[in-house]
């Protein structure tokens, strides 16, 4: 389902989803993401897990540091990232194993 047909909610999992495919496909550990991003690695984190949200300004930071263009987050945010199976057990491991914590 195309993301502008999605509820609210959906949204949020969507763009969460999204976040943390660009993020482990640039390789980066939340800590190493955070010291790119100059915030607290905790900022990361609740980020990633959809507890705070970005400004358009931190939004833009983002892309900027894994190395995404805005279009091609938004195409990746419509079509839902199409990722293999693989990819979404891998990418549903808990944060601590994922920033190496």
């Amino acid at each position: 389902m195309r993301f502008l047909e999605l509820d609210k909610e959906d949204k949020k999992e969507r763009v969460k989803l999204v976040l943390r495919y660009l993020v482990f496909q640039s390789g980066y550990s939340q800590r190493r993401l955070a010291k790119r991003l100059g915030v607290n690695r905790s900022r990361v984190g609740h980020v990633l897990t959809g507890e705070q949200s970005l400004s358009l300004i931190d939004t833009i930071d983002w892309f900027d540091a894994l190395d995404v263009s805005p279009a091609k987050f938004y195409e990746l945010l419509d079509k839902g990232v199409g990722i293999e199976e693989d990819w979404v057990r891998e990418i549903k491991k808990p944060q601590s194993e994922l920033d190496g914590s």
